[in-house]
C-alpha cells in the first residue's frame, strides 16, 4: 500500500542554537541551525552566506599587524601600523595608496598590541587614538578644511592611556600604566587641556578600566567585574554610579552600539544595557544564551587581548572576533519576529583573519574595513570571495522528527526555497536518525539555480538593467531513504554570490514503527 503523503513546512529562522536539548529545538524551532558557518540574519528572509573580502585598500606601510583602523566621514579611511623605521605610523588613504599623517615622530614599540580611536566632530571631524605606551593623539580637520595632528602631551594629561570617550564635550581618558583606575577628563569643548583651573580632572573609580563608551546621558566604565556610569556635565554634578559589581566586561573591544542599545561581552556571554521603565536604571540579561557554550569556549580559548569588533549598521548586525591566527568569530544580527518585536540571531565566522575593524558612513554609503597581520586593509563586506580563498558555508537543520520519534518516515521530495542574484550551486545532504552510524545515508544532491531572471522588456531593450534576484527560486528534489528524524545540511565552496536559504519543505510518507 503507498504512503500517505504529507509535508512539512520551515521557515529558517532563530540562528545557530547549540544549547537547546535536541527534542525541544526539533519541536519549537525547526528553522534554526544546530551548524551555521558563514551565514547571516538575511534581509529578504532565511540564511545568506555572507559576502567576502576584496584586498581593495592596499597595504600599510610598516611592519606586523595592522594596528588600528577607524572610518569617518569628512576625514575617509585611516589606519594605524608599526613603523619598520623612524616614527610614521598614522595614515590616512587617499583614494589609491596611504598617506603618512602623523607630523609628530612616535615610536610604536613592540608592546603596542592595538591603537583604539574614538570619533566625534565639536569643531569638524576628529579622530582621538590611543596605544596604552604613549600619549593620546588627536587628528583634526576645521572648518576651513586643514588638518592638523597632534599629541595630548600637556600636563596633567595622562601620559600612556589605552582609551578615549567623547562624552558631553569633553575628552575622556583611561586605563593609563600604573593609574588603571582613573578616569581623566578635559575642559569643556577643549580636548588638550586637562588642567583643574580650566575644568578638567580625574576621577579614581575603584577598579581597573578596560573601556569606556558613551551612551544616552551617560558614560559607562567598564571593569571585569564592575560597570559604573557616569553623569553630569561639569566637575561640579559629575555623579559615578554604580550598575552592577557582580558583572563586568571581559573584552573591552567588544564594547559596541548597535540599534540603539549597548553590547558587550561578559564572563558568560554577550550583554545587553538597555534603560527600563524605571528611569536611572538598567537592565543586565545575556542575549546569547543559545550559543553559550560557544561563547564561554572562545573566552576561555583565546587571548581577549586580541578582540575586535565591527558594527554592520545597514544588516542591523555585529560582528565579534577572537583571534586573528584562528581566523573565526561570531555574527550577531537582529530580526523581526512573526509574533511582533525583535530578537538576535547567531552564526559563526570561518576565515577572517582580523586584526582590526572599523564601520562608518562617508557620505551616504556605509564603508566597512579590516586589517590582517600583514599590514593589508580590506573591504570587509565585499566580493563572492574571502581574497581569492572560496567561502566555505554551512547550514545544518536540527534533527526534525515530525512529531514522533518513533516512527519512521519515507522522504520523497524537498523543495527548498532561495533568494539568488546569480548562479548558485549547494551541495545538499540528508543526514538520518541523529546521524547513527548504522543508519543508512543517501549520496549527496546539488541544488543547482541558474540566478537572476530577466525581466520582461527589460532584458530585451536596456542592457543597464540590474534585477533584484530570481522571482520564484523554487528548486525541488527528489529524495531517497528513510528513518525516524533527518537532519538537513546545505554546504557551498564554490565561487559564487551570496545566496539566501529562506525555508524548505519536506513532502513524506509515514512508514511504520521498529
Amino acid at each position: 500500500m503507498p504512503d500517505q503523503l504529507q509535508t512539512f513546512k520551515v521557515s529558517c529562522r532563530g540562528g545557530l542554537d547549540t544549547n537547546r536539548d535536541v527534542l525541544a529545538q526539533a519541536e519549537q524551532a525547526p528553522g534554526s541551525a544546530v551548524r551555521l558557518i558563514n551565514y547571516e540574519p538575511a534581509l529578504v528572509g532565511g540564511y545568506q552566506r555572507i559576502n567576502g573580502f576584496t584586498h581593495n585598500y592596499g597595504t600599510l606601510t610598516g611592519t606586523g599587524n595592522v594596528l588600528g583602523l577607524v572610518v569617518m566621514d569628512g576625514i575617509g579611511i585611516v589606519g594605524a601600523r608599526r613603523p619598520s623605521s623612524g616614527g610614521n605610523f598614522l595614515y590616512k588613504w587617499n583614494g589609491s595608496s596611504w598617506d603618512t599623517i602623523n607630523t609628530v615622530a612616535r615610536p610604536i614599540t613592540s608592546a603596542v598590541k592595538k591603537v583604539r580611536f574614538t570619533k566625534y566632530r565639536w569643531t569638524g571631524p576628529t579622530l582621538v587614538g590611543c596605544d596604552g605606551e604613549d600619549f593620546a593623539f588627536k587628528y583634526h580637520i576645521n572648518s576651513g578644511g586643514t588638518a592638523s595632528y597632534a599629541e595630548i602631551s600637556t600636563s596633567p594629561a595622562p601620559a600612556k592611556p589605552k582609551f578615549a570617550a567623547a562624552f558631553k564635550n569633553r575628552l575622556f581618558l583611561a586605563g593609563n600604566s600604573g593609574e588603571e583606575s582613573l578616569l581623566y577628563y578635559s575642559a569643556s569643548n577643549d580636548d588638550t587641556d586637562f588642567t583643574t583651573a580650566s575644568g578638567g580632572g580625574a576621577i579614581n573609580v575603584g577598579f581597573e578600566i578596560n573601556a569606556i563608551k558613551p551612551f544616552r546621558d551617560a558614560l559607562y566604565i567598564f571593569g571585569r567585574t564592575n560597570i559604573k556610569k557616569l553623569t553630569g556635565s561639569t566637575t561640579s554634578n559629575f555623579v559615578v554610579q554604580p550598575v552592577t559589581e557582580d558583572i563586568g566586561c571581559v573584552a573591552g573591544d567588544s564594547v559596541i552600539e548597535i540599534a540603539g542599545d549597548l553590547l558587550f561581552l561578559g564572563p558568560d556571554g554577550i550583554r545587553p544595557i538597555a534603560g527600563t521603565d524605571k528611569i536611572g536604571d538598567v537592565q543586565l540579561e545575556t542575549i546569547s544564551k543559545r550559543i553559550q557554550n560557544l561563547v564561554k569556549g572562545n573566552i576561555e580559548n583565546f587571548d581577549l587581548e586580541n578582540f575586535t569588533s565591527v558594527v554592520i549598521r545597514g544588516k542591523s548586525q555585529f560582528r565579534y572576533f577572537f583571534d586573528e591566527d584562528s581566523e573565526s568569530g561570531i555574527i550577531g544580527g537582529l530580526r523581526e519576529q512573526p509574533q511582533g518585536g525583535i530578537s538576535m540571531e547567531f552564526s559563526t565566522l570561518l576565515g577572517v583573519p582580523v586584526t582590526a575593524a572599523d564601520s562608518g558612513y562617508i557620505g551616504k554609503v556605509e564603508t566597512i574595513v579590516h586589517g590582517d597581520e600583514n599590514g593589508k586593509v580590506y573591504d570587509h563586506d565585499l566580493g563572492n570571495t574571502q581574497d581569492g580563498t572560496n567561502i566555505v558555508s554551512v547550514f545544518q537543520t536540527p534533527f526534525i522528527d515530525f512529531g514522533d520519534t518513533e516512527l519512521r518516515k519515507n522522504l520523497h521530495v524537498v523543495a527548498v526555497f532561495l533568494d539568488t542574484v546569480a548562479a548558485t550551486d549547494i551541495t545538499f545532504s540528508l543526514l538520518y536518525d541523529y546521524e547513527d552510524t548504522n543508519t543508512f545515508n543517501p549520496a549527496n544532491f546539488n541544488i543547482v539555480d541558474p540566478g537572476t531572471a530577466a525581466t520582461f522588456n527589460e532584458s530585451l531593450f536596456d542592457s543597464t538593467a540590474e534585477y533584484d534576484g530570481t522571482p520564484s527560486p523554487v528548486i525541488r528534489k527528489y529524495v531517497s531513504g528513510s528513518g525516524r528524524s533527518v537532519s538537513l545540511r546545505f554546504v557551498t565552496t564554490e565561487d559564487q554570490a551570496a545566496h539566501a536559504i529562506q525555508g524548505f519543505v519536506i513532502t513524506f510518507g509515514v512508514g511504520d514503527k521498529r
